[in-house]
């Protein structure tokens, strides 16, 4: 909404960008839906782009005019992971343990992509055994999140800005989430 408002008061078209959906919505999201997707992407937004087809049926189902959704697929370049790095190579490169369970998870936007859930999970996992170590992705506004929610970094959590080439982090991994 803020975008839709913004371009307008801007003279500039408005382009949204769906890049997920679930279906489980409460009633009080399904409403704001009624707002946004049927009144202001039908009058103020010039496209909206969805990330998948089925993203793209998603958005025509919560009243997204269809005439103005185009997909374009996600940018995972999957032919880029067909050959990783080594992994004692990668895990080296992370300053990892060779022999440790490794998990990774990208913190950019560390509200959204639920870095204080990872961190809370993994805590749990410590309490029971030994700990995965947890390599979180992220520049400022994750380190920012971090030193705020988690001035005590525990030993398992490593910190990676971004990378070029990102085959060397799913090689250091045992699991992504």
């Amino acid at each position: 909404l803020p975008a839709a408002g913004s371009a307008q008061a801007a003279g500039v078209p408005c382009v949204w960008h769906f890049h997920t959906g679930f279906d489980g919505y409460p009633l009080s999201t399904r409403l704001m839906d009624v707002l946004k997707m049927r009144i202001v992407a039908r009058k103020r937004v010039a496209r909206i782009i969805a990330v998948s087809p089925w993203l793209a049926d998603f958005a025509a189902r919560r009243g997204a005019p269809r005439e103005k959704i185009e997909v374009v697929p996600n940018a995972i370049a999957f032919e880029r992971f067909e050959r990783l790095p080594d992994r004692s190579a990668a895990r080296e490169r992370f300053g990892l343990d060779t022999d440790a369970q490794v998990v990774l998870g990208f913190g950019w936007w560390p509200e959204a992509k639920g870095v204080d859930v990872l961190i809370d999970a993994v805590t749990r996992v410590a309490e029971l055994r030994d700990p995965p170590s947890l390599l979180l992705v992220g520049e400022e506004r994750m380190r920012s999140f971090l030193a705020q929610r988690h001035p005590q970094r525990p030993g398992w959590l490593h910190e990676q800005g971004f990378i070029s080439d990102a085959a060397w982090l799913f090689a250091a991994a045992d699991v992504f989430v």
